[in-house]
């Protein structure tokens, strides 16, 4: 099986290319490239730190979670100015919301100054070795099977509420990323453990899980721009536009929810079809974590 400790330096050393990158000139694009290495650090350690008697998973190191979470801000702001951006050429506005977009960049830069700081060679190098001494040595089959069947139970419990909350289809994403980003890992067991309905290819999941992630990405659009008509001070013309770009992110985020549903519709025809299917696989599955 996988030696866990080699997977690490690779992912470490891509998540130190990455950051290097991010930090010359905070890209959007290259923020994303460095958030995604991270995920994929993060769904290994959980899949390496997932026992059989145990939930228990090892955490991200202290500054790679905190460089994550920064330049995820920026990477927030920079959308939504991409946003005001588009809008604000479609309508053919003569004059972009200065005071708003000052925020916003003051914001960005705040974040990067902070960032800089967080991710230091010498620190990063003295984390991943702090790291490697927790994990276990090898990549058991068990332990992929039990990590799989959790995930499984993940799925089933927020997909039960999975029409009627946000908050249910971004935890729905968060499972079918950790399951994209650990394929090499798993791909021979995720047919066996998966009900059938829920199986999908490479390919399949990928498109799930980025039209999932736009609608994540919308939401938060959404939030920063509601949260500054309410509290922010602005003109007519300002609130107009604001009022404007709000409802056209409302109605993208809404079709983008009904996009989704209709997807997991077919293959879970009602809210209770997941649970149904997981039980009926958990005999089978059970007695294939048993057998030695």
């Amino acid at each position: 099986m996988h030696q866990i400790s080699k997977e690490l330096g690779k992912r470490f050393k891509k998540i130190k290319r990455e950051a290097a990158t991010v930090v010359r000139h905070f890209r959007a694009k290259d923020i994303q490239a460095f958030r995604i290495e991270v995920k994929k650090l993060r769904a290994f350690l959980r899949l390496t730190g997932t026992t059989e008697n145990s939930n228990h998973s090892i955490e991200l190191p202290k500054k790679i979670r905190r460089f994550y979470h920064e330049v995820g801000l920026i990477r927030d702001d920079q959308l939504l100015i991409g946003c005001i951006h588009c809008e604000a050429i479609k309508v053919k506005l003569e004059e972009l919301p200065k005071s708003y977009l000052k925020t916003l960049h003051g914001r960005i830069s705040k974040s990067a100054k902070y960032a800089r700081h967080l991710v230091k060679k010498e620190a990063l190098k003295k984390e991943e070795k702090q790291l490697k001494r927790k994990v276990p040595h090898r990549l058991s089959s068990l332990r992929v099977s039990e990590f799989l069947w959790r995930e499984v139970n993940e799925l089933r419990d927020s997909l039960d509420s999975f029409f009627h909350s946000d908050e249910s289809v971004h935890a729905v994403r968060k499972v079918l990323k950790d399951l994209l980003h650990l394929w090499p890992f798993i791909k021979e067991e995720v047919v066996f453990i998966l009900p059938s309905a829920l199986f999908c290819s490479k390919e399949d999941l990928r498109f799930i899980t980025r039209r999932l992630g736009k609608f994540q990405d919308t939401c938060v659009s959404l939030e920063l721009l509601i949260k500054e008509i309410t509290d922010g001070k602005h003109d007519e013309q300002e609130t107009a536009f604001y009022k404007t770009l709000e409802k056209k992110l409302t109605t993208e985020r809404d079709s983008l929810r009904r996009e989704i549903h209709g997807l997991f519709n077919k293959r879970i025809p009602s809210r209770r079809g997941l649970a149904l299917l997981a039980d009926g696989h958990k005999v089978e599955v059970r007695n294939k974590l048993l057998t030695p």
